[in-house]
């Protein structure tokens, strides 16, 4: 056929001279998604992910299939470099062993004033399961890069996963007392292996035979 020139293109990452800020991780987005799609919020406060308390945010159902975090960088930005080398997520039990899984990175967008920012997710290859065989103390280490090749420093979130529910273990009457004759003081052992009892939301209470709540 018709000869022609080959031509060589070197691409290179588009740089700033006066970027040397590293990019920024925003450590309280760190989230976690179900197998069901669900988003279950961490909260750094609390430090657990546990699973069937009402009034928790971290309530899960069903197994921890991936978790996110976003990041930013502010400008002057020469963006994000999304290597797997360079920008990474990864989680790792009480013992050190990484929890395998592949990462994405997702929602990538630059503002009008030149700041980019994404989510960096970690889906896991075998979800965290709700049975309690995955029940501990887990790490989250993120570290990202950009394109000037500033890096931050690793940050790493430490949380306890908990998906067994409290067990009572005994309840008894106060000494020599009965309902016959007066209103018994009524102690209950609790038990948790997990994240322990929470006091503020746990709660005692006699019904009467009409399933009425009898006055303390």
């Amino acid at each position: 056929g018709n000869g022609g020139k080959i031509v060589d293109y070197v691409f290179k990452y588009i740089t700033v001279d006066n970027d040397t800020k590293p990019p920024i991780i925003e450590a309280d987005t760190l989230a976690f998604t179900s197998e069901d799609g669900a988003s279950i919020r961490f909260s750094a406060e609390e430090n657990f992910i546990n699973r069937k308390t009402k009034s928790s945010v971290n309530e899960v159902n069903t197994p921890i299939h991936s978790l996110t975090v976003e990041v930013r960088d502010e400008p002057p930005s020469s963006g994000i470099n999304f290597r797997p080398e360079d920008t990474t997520i990864q989680l790792h039990d009480a013992s050190g062993e990484e929890i395998k899984g592949f990462t994405s990175y997702e929602n990538q967008s630059v503002t009008q004033y030149g700041t980019f920012s994404a989510t960096i997710r970690l889906t896991l290859e075998n979800p965290l399961s709700i049975d309690g065989s995955d029940d501990g103390d887990y790490t989250v280490t993120v570290k990202i890069s950009d394109n000037s090749e500033n890096s931050t420093k690793p940050i790493s979130i430490t949380f306890k996963y908990d998906t067994i529910a409290p067990s009572v273990s005994a309840i008894s009457l106060s000494p020599h007392k009965s309902i016959l004759n007066v209103l018994p003081e009524i102690s209950v052992v609790l038990g948790d292996n997990g994240s322990g009892i929470n006091q503020a939301t746990s709660v005692i209470y006699l019904l009467s035979p009409d399933g009425n709540r009898i006055p303390a």
